[in-house]
């Protein structure tokens, strides 16, 4: 029937939202794709190789026991090194099971079976979620990475407003495979590594009750090395904005403790270089751009900082920050005070150094 509807009457499709989405998601300097995705390829290419070569065991850790195995985050939901080792062959057995089904039907199946488990007391809970990202290591042609259900809930929801997906129903399994399908059918990536995390980054990208997206402060610094790349004798542009960031985060911490994030989502589909949510709950939005004049930073910064803030569900900041290594010129700041002054947009200016 699902396949019916999407053929005859709902055909898949992107709306303006759902193109806005793929266009900030497969930018190359979106980090889920610059961090993330080495990760995950390399994951589950462990997890193949064990299964072919039947070395099951080595790979029991990778998918049942850690909290990120670079799938997907279990969070609490997994059960624990000690009850994994109480049931281990049971769950070499079971990962064999979904290497060689890995079907709706099976993760129903293998569900009920860990709903045993636990009844009896060889489990302290029934890890579904864990069920779930086993599925999507082993199967990555077919499941994404939300592998929680409420999460995926949302990202359905998303996907049937601006793609067209109609959602069959059914177990975690039924629904990723049908979303995973669909996503390959509106030409989100070749790649399905690449497609898989889509869903992951347009749940970042929703808001919550707030109508804002849920603030999560963290930054890992990407310096490689403390090294400089070269470029015609100047530090290349990666480089340079690594640098900014990591001495920005140092200032902003300075003043606002530990409510600073970085490469945070922003609801528009974009990320935020930094972040900030103040005690009064208003955000300050960081655009960092390397230039050789204030003027250049402000021309580069300008689009992603209103985009960031203003389009459909931005954040709403209470200041819009462009971060540059180069010096506020006396032109620049009268530009930025008419902006200020004539539109009432809350723009600032703050150097950081490079070097």
């Amino acid at each position: 029937m699902r396949a019916y509807l999407s053929r005859e009457v709902v055909r898949p499709h992107l709306d303006a939202e759902a193109n806005h989405f793929k266009a900030r998601f497969l930018d190359r300097n979106n980090s889920s794709l610059d961090t993330w995705l080495p990760k995950y390829r390399e994951a589950t290419v462990a997890v193949a190789s064990a299964l072919r070569s039947d070395r099951v065991d080595d790979v029991i850790d990778l998918i049942w026991v850690m909290q990120d195995n670079s799938i997907s985050h279990a969070g609490q939901g997994t059960l624990g090194r000690a009850a994994v080792e109480r049931v281990r062959p049971q769950l070499v057995e079971m990962t064999k099971q979904i290497s060689a089904d890995g079907t709706p039907e099976s993760f129903q199946r293998l569900g009920a079976v860990l709903e045993r488990w636990a009844t009896d007391g060889l489990i302290p809970k029934i890890p579904r979620l864990v069920l779930a990202r086993a599925f999507a290591a082993i199967h990555p042609d077919t499941y994404h990475t939300v592998v929680d259900g409420k999460k995926h809930a949302e990202v359905a929801q998303w996907s049937a407003r601006h793609t067209g997906f109609i959602n069959p129903g059914g177990n975690w399994a039924s629904q990723a495979a049908a979303l995973s399908a669909h996503l390959t059918e509106c030409g989100i990536a070749e790649d399905p590594l690449v497609r898989n995390i889509f869903p992951w980054f347009v749940y970042r990208n929703l808001v919550a009750g707030s109508d804002k997206v849920k603030f999560v402060p963290g930054h890992r610094s990407r310096v490689a090395n403390g090294t400089a790349e070269v470029e015609a004798g100047l530090k290349s542009i990666q480089y340079r904005q690594n640098v900014i960031q990591d001495r920005l985060v140092d200032l902003l911490r300075k003043k606002f403790g530990d409510s600073v994030a970085t490469e945070h989502p922003t609801g528009t589909g974009g990320s935020a270089d930094a972040l900030v949510l103040r005690q009064d709950g208003q955000f300050v939005l960081y655009e960092i751009k390397p230039a050789r004049t204030a003027s250049d930073a402000v021309r580069q910064a300008m689009g992603q900082l209103l985009e960031y803030s203003y389009r459909g569900n931005g954040l709403e900041a209470a200041a819009l920050v462009v971060v540059s290594n180069a010096h506020l010129d006396r032109v620049t700041e009268e530009y930025l005070d008419r902006l200020r002054s004539q539109f009432n947009l809350p723009l600032e200016y703050m150097q950081v150094a490079d070097d």
